[in-house]
């Protein structure tokens, strides 16, 4: 299983100082997977778009490993848009298979 790690802009901070957010796996099946470094003060927004920028889905993430059903997906490729309640965190780019 293939991992992506992505450093943090904004919004969620950790003791160590070594912010990152994981999404995996990549390409996705059905299951995707946000993994913060810490536990997030509050949910964060996560928006999924399509390769042409339409919103397909959103969820939200309030824990430090939260799993996402994406089965409704189609295949292709898609950004996955990640946002604290002030400020726009990170954009992923991920493959549903």
């Amino acid at each position: 299983m293939e991992a992506a790690i992505f450093d943090v802009i904004a919004g969620i901070s950790s003791a160590e100082g070594n912010e990152s957010i994981r999404l995996y796996p990549n390409p996705a099946g059905n299951e995707l997977i946000l993994q913060l470094n810490t536990e997030p003060a509050d949910k964060i927004d996560c928006i999924i778009f399509d390769n042409i920028g339409k919103k397909v889905m959103s969820f939200k993430a309030g824990e430090r490993i939260t799993k996402t059903d994406i089965s409704q997906l189609a295949k292709g490729n898609y950004t996955l848009e990640i946002m604290t309640s002030t400020d726009v965190m990170k954009h992923l780019s991920f493959m549903k298979e």
